[in-house]
């Protein structure tokens, strides 16, 4: 196994309420990036209030029991990008040559040993 490749960004509440508030940095060379990951997040937290609320009333609660207290949420969202894997290539072509006949002859068997118990029978 390789390497890991992953590229990540962290993005979390800003404001100035707590520790662990704050500004975040936005990549500038992205334009348009940062409305729509600040979109995201918006939504992802609108999200978790109407999870929240439903919570609540399934437990027998105000359905407010929780929301009321995820005013100021200190809350993250991280991104990940997996790329894809690099393509591995054969060391010679007579390697790739040898590979092809060796599968050949696997499915040539496969198929042999089909035949053969289908006689039995």
């Amino acid at each position: 196994m390789g390497p890991d490749r992953k590229e990540s960004y962290l993005l979390g509440a800003e404001g100035s309420r707590s520790p662990m508030h704050g500004p975040n940095v936005w990549p500038s060379q992205l334009p348009g990036w940062q409305q729509q990951v600040q979109a995201y997040f918006d939504a992802m937290l609108q999200l978790s209030r109407v999870v929240a609320r439903g919570l609540a009333l399934s437990l027998g609660l105000p359905e407010a029991f929780f929301t009321d207290k995820m005013q100021d949420p200190v809350a993250q969202l991280l991104l990940l990008r997996y790329p894809p894997p690099p393509k591995q290539q054969s060391d010679t072509p007579a390697s790739s040559a040898a590979e092809k006949q060796q599968q050949q002859q696997q499915a040539g068997n496969v198929v042999a040993a089909e035949g053969s118990q289908q006689q039995q029978k």
